[in-house]
């Protein structure tokens, strides 16, 4: 097995995708060490795949779904006037 060393700002998130695209193959683990403690990271052990941001827009919509703030079809071509 090969050792690869990267140093990267964590907060920067080209490098980010890069390192979990990488790591979405399967190949390899990471390893990753801040201020002297480590921890292994395996893509199983790895944080959910999508983007944050989507992930809130979804909930947010089945929050709306069980609050019941939808509408049919039939409800917006009334809305709008089509018949």
């Amino acid at each position: 097995m090969a050792t690869i060393t990267l140093t990267y700002d964590g907060r920067s998130s080209v490098a980010r995708k890069a390192i979990d695209n990488l790591m979405s193959l399967g190949v390899f683990s990471m390893e990753i060490k801040n201020g002297g403690c480590s921890q292994k990271k395996k893509k199983d052990e790895e944080e959910s795949p999508y983007d944050p941001e989507f992930v809130k827009m979804i909930k947010e919509s089945e929050a709306q779904i069980e609050r019941g703030e939808v509408y049919s079809f039939d409800e917006i071509k009334k809305i709008i006037g089509v018949r």
